[in-house]
């Protein structure tokens, strides 16, 4: 029950609560997979990265083949700093499975990241063929042409994640491109347009606050900060 119990928890991203049960369930059952797994997981959602590779370095040599355990040891190699051993893992767990959605996302992202524009986009194509109507490929190929400074391909691609996801972080993507191209004015309608229909989205209101008083425009971005404030 408590893993089972931990694992909810983790869901919900109830941090304290996911410790503490997996803790419990590591004291009764410290070998089982199962509770490596979680414990690790609770560990890094704590923001212990250590403890959470130190587990799931555990998971990986007991079970090399674990998909799960490669997937969030390379996670903790990358939220550590090894970016190196985080890239050979994830391509290890490619190797067990060539469609890991998640796997393929990391890869995509750190080859983005490396200026490896071709491979990340190559990694995109695949995951568009396994999960064609995700949003999160589409935000990635939008990050990697955004890295290539090809400005209006990003914002086309986020504009197509929106089709599929209509929030507040794609949205402040979307005017990311467009104030690269010198499309500010047009941003800011937009943002102005998504605060009509999200009126508690304070990360759009904080950004269309800014750019009011980065243009003089005082006190209307007040009222933009006092609301932000009353949330």
């Amino acid at each position: 029950p408590r893993l089972v119990l931990a694992n909810l928890q983790l869901r919900l991203r109830n941090a304290d609560a996911a410790f503490a049960l997996a803790g419990e369930a590591s004291a009764i059952a410290p070998n089982d997979p199962r509770v490596r797994l979680a414990l690790g997981r609770a560990h890094a959602l704590n923001g212990d990265h250590q403890s959470a590779l130190a587990d799931f370095q555990k998971l990986v040599e007991a079970q090399p083949q674990a998909q799960a355990g490669q997937y969030h040891l390379a996670l903790a190699q990358l939220r550590t700093g090894d970016r190196p051993k985080g890239r050979s893992t994830l391509q290890t767990l490619l190797e067990l499975n060539p469609e890991h959605y998640g796997a393929l996302l990391a890869l995509g992202e750190i080859e983005s990241v490396d200026g490896n524009t071709e491979a990340a986009l190559a990694i995109v194509d695949r995951l568009d063929k396994i999960a064609e109507k995700a949003p999160a490929p589409r935000v990635l190929r939008g990050d990697v042409l955004m890295r290539a400074r090809k400005f209006g391909e990003a914002r086309a691609a986020y504009e197509s994640a929106r089709e599929l996801a209509d929030t507040g972080v794609i949205v402040m993507k979307v005017f990311a491109a467009m104030r690269a191209m010198d499309q500010s004015q047009e941003g800011r309608a937009m943002l102005e347009a998504w605060l009509e229909e999200n009126p508690e989205d304070g990360t759009v209101r904080l950004a269309l606050a800014s750019m009011k008083q980065a243009e003089g425009a005082g006190t209307p971005a007040i009222a933009d900060y006092e609301q932000i404030l009353r949330k």
